[in-house]
């Protein structure tokens, strides 16, 4: 079953997950829709609190270590 999110305002960070090690990050900015496969997908109001997640799922450090930004 497809995950969505359509966000109307500002901006809607998100983490798309399975449980096999795939994960897929990013926003959702105003009049975007975002739909996803994977079973998982959280929201978060932050950028920082998607990265805590997309930390939690591939390794402490992880998202730094790629050294590039979203924004």
């Amino acid at each position: 079953m497809n995950k969505e999110i359509k966000k109307e305002s500002g901006k809607t960070w998100y983490v798309a997950y399975n449980n096999n090690g795939v994960v897929h990050y990013g926003f959702v900015d105003s009049n975007q829709t975002m739909t996803t496969g994977q079973p998982f997908l959280d929201k978060f109001t932050t950028e920082e609190d998607m990265i805590l997640k997309v930390d939690e799922l591939k390794g402490d450090g992880w998202y730094a270590s790629q050294d590039y930004d979203i924004k």
